[in-house]
Formats: structure tokens, sequence, C-alpha cells
């Protein structure tokens, strides 16, 4: 049994870490830290176990881990600036990954009803790809839900010329675009180079840019021959570690482009990496995490039926302040909607 505690203490602290160490030095604590959660939980019952059966020094040791779990996911969330009052200078966006599929006419119409009540001046999609016809000065195709986007009266302009004939993370705005841009995130170690979608609105004549990504998911592997094959488990094992590698220089390569950017600026999609990750408390130093303003921030996005992760972001540079913040139902996809109004600081 004591074996056991060291093992589970051992595990604890290595998922624990995943937020300090980077994936470059030691890779395994990333995927870890998606069972923190879960970990957290077992361990406030474990815990109430061994005092109930008087183990009082073995409980003591699993509350101080419980307490560290605390301090992780109940820190104090900032309140909100007030309540939406349709101010022309707040910023309504949602984020959604459409799940690259065509949603059903039920739930199309759930779609729409979703953006409809959010009030959104900007719609950003993940894996929901439109493709471009230069030779006609616009889209070569248009699927679902960008019709509904289009129905609804927003808008996506075409990106200014570009080394790619699609757009995978399409930005759909009310207002006015000033630019609209798509800047290729390449590694060096993937023969897909990822996208990071940049549009640029005028807020009451200042000028914000919106960045829209997805960073990269963990690739399937079938199976093809018995699950008792080692060899199956280490080609799995080398998938994870590759894409949480790749996944941390895509970010790394991200902040450095966001660096370069000088207006107030929102960035959203899908990270594919939970508020435990390294990556995530990357982002989270330059920029704010808008669902930190609503102490339902712990709510998952992914997966919809159960969200058990939040994956899912809306970040904002300082010049914001957060005036609402919730994540949606589930419509369609396997995530759920993330809808944030922000309202930038005037100065004086």
């Amino acid at each position: 049994m004591i074996a056991g505690d060291v093992l589970v203490f051992i595990y604890f602290f290595v998922a624990f870490s995943a937020k300090y160490i980077p994936p470059s030095i030691f890779w395994f604590p990333q995927v870890a830290a998606y069972t923190l959660p879960a970990l957290s939980l077992l361990l406030v019952f474990y815990t109430l176990w061994l005092t109930y059966c008087g183990q009082l020094p073995r409980a003591l040791l699993f509350g101080a881990l419980v307490i560290l779990a605390l301090v992780r996911f109940l820190t104090p969330f900032s309140l909100v600036d007030g309540k939406v009052d349709g101010s022309q200078d707040n910023l309504t966006i949602v984020t959604f990954n459409a799940g690259g599929g065509g949603p059903e006419l039920e739930e199309r119409v759930h779609f729409s009803n979703m953006i409809e009540e959010s009030g959104a001046n900007v719609v950003a999609l993940q894996e929901s790809q439109i493709e471009m016809d230069r030779t006609r000065d616009g889209f070569g195709s248009v699927r679902q839900p960008q019709l509904n986007l289009l129905q609804l009266g927003y808008r996506h302009s075409i990106p200014a010329a570009t080394y790619a004939d699609a757009v995978w993370n399409p930005i759909f705005v009310r207002d006015s675009t000033l630019t609209a841009s798509v800047i290729p995130v390449s590694t060096g170690d993937d023969s897909r180079v990822r996208q990071l979608s940049r549009t640029v609105l005028d807020l009451e004549n200042t000028p914000v840019a919106v960045y829209n990504v997805h960073l990269r998911s963990f690739r399937p592997l079938v199976i093809s021959n018995s699950v008792f094959n080692p060899r199956n488990w280490f080609e799995l094992i080398g998938r994870v570690k590759d894409d949480i590698l790749s996944r941390s220089r895509e970010a790394t390569r991200i902040l450095e482009i966001l660096s370069e950017e000088e207006r107030p600026i929102v960035l959203v999609g899908d990270f594919n990496t939970t508020p435990n990750n390294w990556i995530y408390a990357q982002f989270s130093k330059k920029l704010v995490d808008t669902g930190r303003a609503s102490p339902f921030s712990t709510k998952g996005t992914f997966p919809s039926g159960f969200p058990v992760a939040r994956i899912d972001y809306i970040f904002a540079s300082h010049e914001f302040s957060v005036v609402n913040f919730y994540i949606g139902n589930r419509v369609y996809s396997d995530h759920r909607p993330v809808v944030a109004t922000l309202r930038l600081s005037r100065s004086e």
C-alpha cells in the first residue's frame, strides 16, 4: 500500500507540474495533466475514506494533495465588468469548432438560434474549411454552417494573397472589416502547415486584430493487429509525443506572431490544451483568459455531450475588460461554443 501511495504522489506531481515544464524538456507531464481533474476528485474521496478508516497520517498526506488541487482549480476569478448593454464599444465573439460535418436541418436551426441569441459581432469557426476560387475572386465552395452565417448577415472577407487555396479557420463578421489574412504557422516538422486566420475590425474607430487558430490535435491510431502487440503501443506513444511537441511549437510560433501585433488582440480557437498544460500557461502570461472572469470557467467544452475538458478559449489583450462570458449548450459538434463580450478600455 505504501508503494502505491508513492506512485500516486509521483503521478500527481508530474501532472501538476505540466504548466511549468516545457514539453521540449519533458513531454509526459502534458499527458498526465489531462487526467489531473479526475485524479483530484478521486483523491478527495480517498482522503475521506482514509479519515473514516482512522488512517489519519495517510489522510493528512493525501489531504495536502487535495489542498494543492483546490488552489489550482479554485483560483479566485475576476468579476465581470457588468451586464451586456448593447454598447457599440462592446465586442461579442463566438468561437466554435464545427467538427467539419454538415448538420441536419434541425441542428442548423439550433446553430442559427445560438448565434442570434449571442448577439455576436464576430463568429470564428474551426474545422469548417472554405475553399477559395481566385479566378472568380470569391468562394469556391461554402458549406454548413457557413451558409447559416451568411444568411444571418455575417460576411467573410476574402483574405489577401495567401499561400493556401482554402481557409481552414474562417472568421465571420457583422461589422466593417479593414483587412483579412491567413498566416502560415510552420514548425518544420509536419507536411501540413497550420493556419492562423487574422481579421482586423473597426471597433468604434479603433482597429482590433482578431486571430483564430486550431492547434494540432491528437491523431487517431488504428490498431490493426492485437492490442497486446507492443509495437502498436510504442507507435501510439510515439504519436502522442510528436503531437504534443508539434502543438507546443505551434503555440510558440503563434506567440511570436502576436508579439509583433500593434493593435488590441483577441485570440480564439480550439487549443487542444487544458488550463493545466504548459501551452495554456504561455498564452495566459501574455493575454487574459476571458473564462477566468466567470465562476463557471471550470465548465468544459469537450466532448459536448459530457464536457469534462476546457480546450476552447477566448483570450484578449489587456486593453479589454470582460463584460460577459459563458459556454453555450450543445449544438451538434463534439465541441461546445464559447461566447465572450468584451469592452475596449478608452484612455482619457
